[in-house]
């Protein structure tokens, strides 16, 4: 009971415009579950520039419950949260969140986007095969640095973790500068961050090691001339 009232008093500061911070997913979830009876989704999205700003709480606690933070980012047509929500729902790219999705509308987004990284990887794994085939002789021994990193990126059922070994290959130290050359060009677009609020997330680092963050949304599910909804 006192989680959702705490959660309410930060809902009435959106309505009377007074500043909040907002401690995780959770408290968002309780304060947006109040518009059934207030109506004031409007709002409330309005209000959030400041608290996804200055609420650390909230932008580390999407990674836990990335489906739930965008169906909320969805009902409520905010686009910053939205973005962030949708890129950690696409992970882990063994097991992806957003199969869990329960909105129809959602889930083919996210199956849509899944379906394009699919393709974006296989013209990755060809780049690197013509890296390791180095028809012209340009890049060394990169080829065969490129393997040996792929036993460093095992899970623990010793299956490569896709993220986190391309990450590896794209930060190493290349004997061949044309080589180091060739793979970063190849894995840039790859593993850059569209994340908005999570300014630190990295692709194949850390809690994202087995997430691709490149994914981008062009367009938003919502009819952005409505005033009200």
């Amino acid at each position: 009971m006192a989680r959702h009232e705490k959660a309410f008093r930060k809902l009435l500061c959106a309505i009377f415009s007074r500043s909040y911070d907002i401690e995780n997913i959770l408290e968002l979830l309780i304060m947006k579950s109040y518009d059934n009876y207030y109506r004031c989704l409007p709002i409330l999205s309005h209000s959030l520039a400041g608290p996804l700003y200055n609420s650390p709480g909230l932008v580390s606690t999407i990674a836990k419950t990335p489906c739930l933070a965008l169906d909320a980012a969805y009902r409520l047509r905010h686009k910053q949260l939205f973005n962030d929500s949708f890129i950690q729902a696409m992970g882990p790219w063994k097991d992806p969140q957003f199969k869990q999705l329960k909105e129809p509308k959602l889930l083919e987004i996210a199956q849509a986007a899944h379906m394009k990284m699919c393709s974006e990887l296989l013209k990755v794994h060809q780049g690197m095969l013509q890296i390791f085939a180095d028809a012209n002789n340009t890049f060394g021994d990169t080829g065969k640095d490129i393997i040996g990193l792929a036993d460093k990126a095992f899970d623990e059922n010793l299956t490569v973790i896709q993220p986190m070994y391309f990450r590896l290959c794209y930060e190493a130290a290349y004997k061949s500068s044309e080589g180091g050359k060739a793979v970063r060009k190849l894995l840039g677009p790859l593993l850059k961050s569209n994340l908005i609020l999570n300014k630190t997330g990295k692709s194949g680092v850390g809690e994202f090691a087995d997430f691709f963050l490149s994914y981008k949304v062009d367009t938003y599910p919502w009819d952005d001339s409505q005033i009200d909804w």
